[in-house]
């Protein structure tokens, strides 16, 4: 493989951060709940929204792709992953109590609080007196769900390396294609029942499968070309997908609304598990993967910015910028005009993605690069 055909897959570890900080502002944010509530723009939300929903996918069709003859993980890899987490959960808890952001000085604790986080991992982040303590462990109870379960994954690749190289493509083939039918459209469709425990694609069960899809793409279809006719059929099944999705859950939402039932995780067309999404999310992906940049300047700014792909995540997924920075953030913008609204989206999902990029050279790299200098 080429080093040209990772410049396509840097964008696509780009694209899928911009689309994580895009889902947490349309649902934390308040956009997606408010305009539910208003009763307008919903279908076109909901196919934004589920645009954004193909974050998670696309990273790990990626990291199968690019690790797929991996014979081995360096155990310093998954380390620094692990480390720099709880640096920027402690880091983030420091500067909030410092500079009293969010009024977490002034927040008074239950004395419920420490068992509920001993027995259950519950840490109640408005109160100070947790809070440290809580950032510390948030890796260690879900609360950075894709970090703990890419890590698990990291672990795995080395034997799912060694089970892609001796399976036959046939059977390779097969498995996908059964576990596509049982994981992904029947835990869809079965409304309510989560029989296989995949939550919504929030697992590493799921994200085992989609290393896999990735996997398969680079064992076998590497050098997949586009042309028009491709690339036409490829969109098209994009917007097709989308809009199906879309409609599917803006339908269930009535229907839950009207029967006072919640399918929530479970079956919602646009999650990580859906048909839909997981069709939209490959073929976005065969979109991209090939693209080739010839500039050595545009290529270093590219790798670059790909590389910031995780720290981003780890920043802006913190729980005291995801439960307090980003809470309703965008409810007031709820109320402009649609393509108005999507503007404003977008400048703050680039906005937030700079300045997660901008905090980690600040906190991680201009340090580290000060202290080897020194050494030397």
């Amino acid at each position: 493989m080429s080093n040209e055909r990772y410049d396509g897959i840097n964008i696509i570890k780009i694209i899928a951060t911009l689309f994580v900080i895009g889902l947490h502002l349309i649902g934390q944010g308040g956009l997606l709940n408010s305009l539910y509530l208003q009763k307008r723009n919903v279908l076109p939300i909901t196919t934004v929204y589920a645009l954004m929903y193909t974050c998670i996918n696309l990273f790990a069709l990626s990291t199968g792709f690019l690790m797929f003859k991996k014979k081995r993980i360096r155990s310093k890899r998954i380390t620094n992953i692990f480390l720099i987490t709880i640096f920027y959960s402690l880091l983030i808890s420091l500067i909030c109590y410092s500079f009293n952001m969010f009024n977490v000085r002034n927040m008074a604790g239950s004395s419920n609080d420490m068992s509920n986080f001993l027995i259950y991992g519950n840490v109640n982040y408005n109160s100070s007196k947790y809070l440290f303590f809580g950032s510390i462990f948030q890796i260690f109870f879900g609360n950075y769900w894709f970090i703990s379960s890419y890590i698990l994954l990291l672990f795995l690749i080395p034997y799912l390396n060694g089970f892609i190289e001796n399976i036959d493509q046939k059977k390779f083939k097969q498995l996908l294609i059964i576990m596509f039918l049982f994981i992904s459209v029947y835990t869809t469709i079965a409304l309510g029942i989560d029989i296989f425990r995949i939550s919504g694609g929030y697992s590493p069960f799921w994200l085992v499968y989609i290393y896999l899809i990735g996997a398969y793409i680079g064992k076998y279809h590497a050098d997949f070309k586009l042309n028009k006719k491709s690339v036409c059929v490829l969109i098209s099944v994009i917007l097709l997908c989308l809009f199906a999705s879309s409609l599917g859950n803006v339908i269930l939402n009535k229907y839950e609304l009207k029967n006072n039932v919640s399918f929530y995780y479970i079956c919602r067309f646009i999650d990580h598990i859906s048909p839909f999404n997981l069709i939209t999310s490959i073929c976005v992906f065969l979109l991209l993967f090939k693209i080739r940049i010839k500039s050595k300047f545009k290529k270093t700014i590219l790798n670059f910015f790909s590389g910031e792909s995780l720290f981003v995540y780890i920043i802006h997924a913190n729980n005291i910028v995801y439960f307090h920075l980003l809470f309703n953030l965008l409810l007031k913008q709820s109320t402009l005009p649609f393509f108005n609204m999507i503007s404003v989206l977008f400048l703050y999902v680039v906005g937030i993605y700079f300045i997660c990029v901008a905090f980690d050279l600040i906190f991680r790299i201009i340090p580290s690069k000060l202290y080897q200098k020194i050494r030397s």
